[in-house]
């Protein structure tokens, strides 16, 4: 009877044991995983935002000057030589490659809610929608999502912070490309300080 005791008591040791190891490795808190996404990061002091992303893409940071004013564009594109050429003003005639936009717009009316700006702003494309949007969050800032079809398909998600709104979109041809797939791991990966 000891040895069946014992027997029982060694089973749920190393049980107990195996459960501990499998939740360790999961890490996070609560047992939820966070998924890194690439070996490069980006962070901005200046706009309490940063990401990482994979050493497949490329990064470009510049100021454009948009319908509704100037806006800080971060831009991830597959690196790839023909993305490189036009890039670079290189390739003959096309129109410039799918990407990861994060864009960044000075918030001029704070007391405007990110639905109000959505539907407000040229640059965010919702008239080009369908109409319909959900509510998401994006680390802990809450904002809303949308689908849009233009040149390509497109799904934005926009947030408030630091007094700025943060539009991060995707552009794909199909949800089967790599790129709609990498967006979800891009997403979750998104911190803001």
């Amino acid at each position: 009877m000891n040895q069946k005791i014992i027997f029982i008591l060694v089973a749920l040791l190393i049980l107990l044991l195996v459960i501990f190891g499998y939740v360790s490795q999961k890490g996070g808190e609560d047992g939820v995983v966070e998924e890194k996404w690439g070996s490069k990061n980006y962070k901005s002091e200046n706009y309490g935002l940063a990401f990482n992303y994979s050493e497949d893409y490329f990064l470009e940071e510049k100021i454009i000057k948009g319908k509704d004013g100037d806006y800080y564009l971060i831009s991830l594109t597959e690196d790839t030589e023909e993305n490189r050429l036009v890039r670079e003003g290189k390739a003959p005639g096309r129109e410039g490659p799918v990407s990861i936009e994060i864009k960044i717009y000075e918030n001029t009316n704070p007391k405007k809610a990110i639905l109000e700006w959505v539907q407000g702003v040229e640059d965010s494309n919702f008239k080009i929608s369908n109409g319909k949007y959900e509510f998401i969050n994006v680390n802990e800032e809450r904002g809303l999502r949308y689908h849009w079809s233009g040149l390509y398909e497109a799904d934005s998600w926009v947030v408030g912070h630091k007094g700025k709104i943060v539009s991060f979109t995707v552009q794909y041809i199909s949800v089967e490309d790599s790129i709609f797939k990498d967006f979800g791991k891009f997403i979750n990966g998104v911190k803001f300080f």
